[in-house]
């Protein structure tokens, strides 16, 4: 599978609440609209979620912070399909209703895309789908410290 990856930041002039909102009711309506159109096999909204294991992964792995908002994902089934489906006139016209919904939720100035190539190395969520669940005994809750006070979070 390729995979479109788009890191994206919302516009400043926007409450999350109204990113989100537009995000899922206008763009996500609007790409399963075209999907057909632009042969997209898949779409996936990713917000981010604020919580202390961001600066837990981040700090583990020396990262810098992220400022992004989310990720959009969007898959087709070979690169050539992308390229069919987005050149052809009735893509052209989708790609431009597309982008234009976008400018009204992204900051394009902070937000970035690259193509990849998808290998599924293992998928334990289509594996757990199909195996009987297990029960865990006990409390399921995780307990992270927090290091500005030295309280322990349950999450």
């Amino acid at each position: 599978m390729i995979k479109l990856t788009y890191l994206i930041k919302k516009r400043q002039d926007l409450s999350d609440g109204a990113f989100a909102t537009f995000w899922r009711e206008t763009h996500a309506r609007l790409v399963e609209e075209f999907a057909d159109t632009l042969d997209i096999k898949r779409y996936a909204m990713n917000r981010r979620i604020d919580t202390v294991c961001n600066a837990c992964v981040s700090k583990a792995r020396e990262l810098a912070s992220s400022n992004y908002d989310g990720v959009i994902e969007f898959w087709w089934a070979s690169i050539e399909d992308y390229q069919a489906g987005a050149g052809s006139p009735d893509g052209l016209k989708a790609i431009d209703a597309i982008v234009d919904a976008e400018r009204r939720f992204i900051d394009f100035s902070k937000s970035t895309s690259f193509f990849t190539d998808e290998e599924m190395i293992f998928d334990r969520v289509a594996t757990a789908k199909s195996a009987p669940a297990k029960r865990v005994a006990g409390n399921s809750k995780v307990s992270l410290l927090n290091e500005t006070t030295s309280e322990a979070l349950i999450k």
